[in-house]
């Protein structure tokens, strides 16, 4: 997103001088993106893994095939709008079909997933979001 941004900075044009108008340079851009990233990058945070990037699963993460599906859901959701949008109902409503199958899926799989977590490794989860939301807001 970062290099998004100094993209738009270095080529110029409307949308460059939007972004001047609002204070934004190339270096406070790579600054927020530090700031915002540093805790998820820090091997030596909590929720950190071997090395900057690569967190480890903590027994509130849900399975991995959780996070698949909703993927795969929110793909579905953008190629029915997308059917829609082109008016072509029928694809639209097989495509809904598919959506329909993975979330029951999705939701099975959550309903057995919550059965075998520890609601203080919950409660612990939802505390650490908490106060990493605040810490994004101040920024």
């Amino acid at each position: 997103m970062a290099e998004l941004v100094v993209g738009l900075l270095a080529a110029g044009g409307g949308a460059a001088r939007v972004l001047g108008e609002h204070g934004v340079t190339e270096e406070r851009v790579r600054e927020a993106y530090a700031r915002i990233w540093a805790p998820f990058l820090d091997e030596n945070a909590i929720w950190g893994g071997p090395g900057p990037g690569t967190p480890t699963r903590g027994p509130a993460d849900p399975p991995v095939e959780i996070e698949a599906l909703t993927s795969e859901i929110a793909e579905y959701r953008r190629r029915k709008e997308a059917a829609v949008d082109a008016q072509e109902y029928t694809q639209a409503a097989l495509i809904r079909d598919k959506e329909k199958a993975v979330e029951r899926r999705r939701s099975e799989l959550i309903r057995e997933w919550a059965a075998t977590v520890d609601p203080v490794d919950l409660a612990e989860a939802v505390v650490s979001l908490r106060e990493m939301v605040a810490i994004l807001r101040r920024t």
